[in-house]
């Protein structure tokens, strides 16, 4: 089952314009930690990620874990001078938000939530468990721990499945929460890893990243 997160619209009175439920969603878990300016480049970023609609819906799941592991790599090398480079800067926090657009498209694009449903209604029955108390997945054994997983079939965003009753929730509102919470993860794990490469000047650079300013626009290369 799948939910079309790109056409999804927010107008809530915190968010300046209308964007994207991608944007939203990283704008409700990245809020507090970015500034304005920041967090926009990450969402703009996110938004207009290249191919990344496809990814987990009309290409191989192992696609669309290489890409999350190339734009991780590409945000790190880009961090190495981010405290002092405001055109490195930007490059981190674009790469940063490619990396979320996939990573938030997995619980979307694939059918884990479903699959994270049926085991747990094998354990407690059906309806008899919190679907909000799923697991985000373990992208270290996504592949070999997940044996049915698999790209989506066709999208399902304003389906009747979409809206189908899961406890108190439903297949979109879970899928969304996952993302959500995985948006949160991949901050988490990014900072962590500028800590373990760059640990002589690793709070300069996430402080840099978070606070910073960035430039209205991406430098041109040569």
């Amino acid at each position: 089952m799948a939910f079309d997160l790109k056409e999804q619209i927010s107008s809530e009175p915190t968010v300046k314009s209308k964007q994207s439920l991608h944007g939203n969603i990283i704008q409700e878990s990245l809020s507090s930690t970015f500034a304005p300016d920041n967090l926009n480049l990450i969402i703009k970023s996110c938004d207009q990620a290249d191919d990344a609609d496809l990814l987990f819906q009309k290409n191989t799941i192992k696609r669309g874990l290489s890409y999350i592991e190339r734009e991780q790599k590409k945000a790190l090398n880009a961090a190495n001078t981010a405290d002092r480079s405001p055109a490195d800067r930007f490059s981190a926090l674009k790469h940063f938000g490619y990396l979320l657009r996939a990573s938030q498209d997995f619980y979307s694009n694939s059918n884990y939530v479903e699959l994270q449903v049926e085991r747990l209604t094998n354990k407690f029955g059906n309806n008899n468990f919190d679907p909000y108390t799923i697991d985000l997945v373990d992208w270290n054994n996504v592949g070999t721990s997940h044996t049915a997983l698999s790209e989506a079939e066709k999208m399902k965003n304003n389906a009747r499945q979409g809206q189908e009753t899961i406890g108190q929730s439903t297949y979109y509102k879970t899928a969304r929460e996952l993302a959500l919470r995985e948006t949160a993860r991949q901050w988490d794990v990014f900072a962590t890893l500028i800590r373990s490469k760059y640990p002589g000047r690793a709070q300069f650079i996430i402080t840099a990243l978070k606070e910073a300013s960035v430039p209205e626009q991406e430098a041109e290369i040569f």
